[in-house]
């Protein structure tokens, strides 16, 4: 891991996003690995435009392989001003894909879609579970247990769906497999 801090800001990169570049260029894909590099920042502008809507200093930036994550700091504030920064990034992704459409460049339309809709899962690690994690922690509900149980569930629906339509991409149920994994042994 390399941590710098810049400006009062925490910049982290972790050994799985160097990682994920390298198997990029281990697969002579450079173009993918661009699209998913600007996929990944408008993803991230997404949630800087709403912490800025919203007045919210962002802490920490962690570059790990699943892209890039924003840890603001914890201070009052509405429930909504959260929910809107998290899903903000996905957001972002649909906006793009839908211009991405318009100028026919598939392969930026297939990422950010993908990465918006990745990005909505019901996982700690992302928006959709962080979002969820809110809500379970807003209605004073254990949210560690209700995680857990949520992604479990859905693991075991997903699995099932892709199994059953045909979807041999081992990767699919790798990185599935390894949500679920990180979200039952995490604790809080």
């Amino acid at each position: 891991m390399i941590k710098l801090d810049i400006f009062g800001k925490t910049f982290i990169f972790r050994f799985g996003f160097f990682t994920v570049i390298a198997i990029f260029c281990l697969l002579d894909a450079p173009e993918l690995a661009a699209v998913s590099a600007c996929s990944c920042v408008v993803h991230e502008l997404g949630h800087l435009f709403g912490a800025v809507l919203f007045d919210v200093r962002v802490k920490t930036v962690t570059f790990w392989a699943g892209g890039v994550k924003m840890v603001t700091e914890r201070n009052l504030r509405p429930l909504s001003y959260d929910i809107i920064i998290l899903l903000a990034g996905p957001i972002f992704n649909f906006i793009s894909a839908i211009y991405m459409q318009f100028t026919e460049n598939t392969p930026a339309l297939a990422v950010n879609l993908f990465l918006g809709i990745f990005n909505l899962l019901p996982f700690s690690e992302l928006d959709g579970g962080s979002v969820l994690r809110l809500f379970f922690e807003h209605k004073m509900i254990n949210p560690d247990i209700f995680m857990k149980i949520t992604a479990a569930v859905f693991s075991l629906f997903l699995f099932l769906y892709l199994f059953i339509s045909g979807n041999g991409n081992i990767t699919s149920y790798l990185t599935l497999l390894i949500l679920l994994v990180s979200e039952l042994a995490e604790r809080k």
